[in-house]
Formats: C-alpha cells, sequence, structure tokens
C-alpha cells in the first residue's frame, strides 16, 4: 500500500517541437504534396523521434538508415532529403549529379554553425569538433575537413597534440553547455591561444537552464524524448546529477506509475524534437492517474 500523496506535475516551458525541426518536418510532408506520384527518401532520420519517423512513414516517406552515399547508389528518380542535422557536400553533390530533386532541411542552427567553420578553415585554422562519434551532424562537419579533429570528452582532449596555434574550438549544436564547459576550460589552459565558439542550439540551452532552475525543488524529473537524440539525452544528463529519481521515457507505457507514486514535485521536461501532442497527453495521463 502507498502513502497517499498530492502529486503536483509541473510542464516546464518550453515543451514538444522545436522551430527548426517542425519546418524540417513540414518540408518531408510539402514534398509529399508537391510530388504525389514520386518516391520521397530522407537520407537518415529527419530528427531523432521513433514517433516522427512513424508519421512520415505513413506518409509513404522512406527513411534511409544505412550510409546515405552508398545507399543513393539505388536511388535513381525521385527526392532525396537532406535532414535536420545535415549532410556531407560529397553526398549532396552526388544525389544533385544523379539529377534528384533535392530538398535541404538541415537547421538553421547547423548551417550557422557550418558556416563559421568553413570561416575559419579559410583564414587556416585547425577546427578541434566537441561532438558525438557517428552522428549525422558531426559526419557532416567532419567532412569539411582533415583539419577538423573530432574529440567526444574531455580524456579525448587530454590526448590532443597539436603543434597549431591558430585553433578554432566548437561543439555539436545539441550539447550541454554545462558538458563541455570542463573541455573549454582544459582546452583554453592547454592552448592559451585558441578561439572558443559555445556553438549551441537556443532551443536546446533554454531547456537545459529552465531544468536546472528547478532541480533544487524537485522530487521526480521526467525527461521525455528519444534514446537516439543528443538534446534529450544532455537534459537527463542534468537531471540525474542532481535528482535519483530522474526517468528518461519516449512513450507513457516505459514508466512505473509506482515509483511516482509518493513524489509530491514532478516536473516533466523534452527534448527538441519530442512531438509537442505526446508531451501533452503524457501530462493529462500522470494528472489522471
Amino acid at each position: 500500500m502507498f502513502l497517499v500523496i498530492e502529486m503536483k506535475v509541473n510542464l516546464l516551458e518550453p515543451y514538444g517541437n522545436c522551430i527548426g525541426v517542425s519546418k524540417a518536418i513540414n518540408k518531408l510532408l510539402e514534398a509529399r504534396n508537391k510530388y504525389p506520384d514520386k518516391n520521397i527518401y530522407c537520407l537518415g532520420k529527419i530528427v531523432h523521434n521513433d514517433n516522427i519517423m512513424e508519421t512520415l512513414k505513413q506518409n509513404n516517406i522512406t527513411i534511409i538508415e544505412e550510409e546515405p552515399y552508398k545507399a543513393l547508389d539505388a536511388i535513381n528518380d525521385g527526392v532525396v532529403v537532406f535532414p535536420a542535422h545535415g549532410m556531407s557536400n560529397a553526398i549532396k553533390e552526388k544525389a544533385k549529379n544523379k539529377n534528384l530533386i533535392c530538398i535541404d532541411a538541415t537547421c538553421r542552427y547547423v548551417n550557422h554553425s557550418t558556416n563559421i567553420i568553413k570561416e575559419y578553415l579559410e583564414k587556416d585554422y585547425d577546427i578541434i569538433f566537441i561532438g558525438t562519434r557517428n552522428h549525422a551532424e558531426a559526419n557532416a562537419i567532419l567532412s569539411l575537413s582533415k583539419r577538423i579533429h573530432l574529440i567526444t570528452s574531455l580524456e579525448e582532449a587530454k590526448s590532443l597534440n597539436l603543434s597549431t596555434e591558430r585553433l578554432f574550438l566548437t561543439n555539436q549544436t545539441a550539447m550541454s553547455k554545462y558538458d563541455i564547459k570542463p573541455i573549454h576550460d582544459y582546452l583554453k589552459e592547454k592552448y592559451p591561444n585558441i578561439v572558443i565558439n559555445k556553438e549551441i542550439c537556443a532551443m536546446a540551452s533554454i531547456r537545459q537552464e529552465k531544468l536546472y532552475e528547478v532541480l533544487d525543488k524537485s522530487d521526480a524529473i521526467i525527461v521525455i524524448g528519444d534514446k537516439q537524440s543528443n538534446n534529450c539525452t544532455a537534459l537527463y544528463k542534468i537531471a540525474k546529477s542532481k535528482i535519483k529519481d530522474s526517468f528518461f521515457v519516449s512513450s507513457i507505457e516505459e514508466l512505473n506509475l509506482d515509483l511516482l507514486r509518493t513524489k509530491k514535485n514532478i516536473y516533466v521536461t523534452s527534448g527538441t524534437s519530442t512531438p509537442t501532442d505526446l508531451v501533452i497527453n503524457f501530462v493529462k495521463y500522470l494528472e489522471k492517474n
């Protein structure tokens, strides 16, 4: 038997899809309407959320899971969409050379970050890029030049041995600014002349800050999102760092209500690629049960 406690569910704002994710999804659905008789292929997940992927599949949009450059060999007609995380120039050129209809759904924050990196490459800088190995955004950035050095942790930063004084440090856009700070501090001490650019997606950063603000008054935190999403994972790491009863779930079915029945103050947050209706339905379910 559980102690009866009045449970308050607090939904942190903003929540649900950010503008960039919504635009990327809309581009795919608009393509379906504009080219009703053509095959439409998304070269990778448009965003990292399986609920969204299922919606797209129901609209007869094919999600390419294999390596996109190789996958293009088998695509000879139709529409190809470059997802929100970005795509290498080699893949874009290959698609254009095959006379495929190309739609670029790259997030504006990713484009902005890419353009800054290109500027510093042109200025003869080496780039240190903090990111996730094999992530679509990191792969696209690494394809720009062999002078881009990917690191995924402070330990990898410590193993760097670069002789040039012209160094530019930046990061994947959906990372946690709290995770990358120790790396910034270390590399600034190791390379005093390094130029540091904190290229965090504003929509992801706001959610991280809002979550930090409530850690001291939370009994439990629920992060709603896909396990493949970097910005959802960043939120969960923030929550777990302070609140033992933090849960990372992608659906209502994954949540164990018995673990929440003794909690008085529950906060709910979500990643930028988590559908808005999923978040709202989740909160309604918690309030009823």
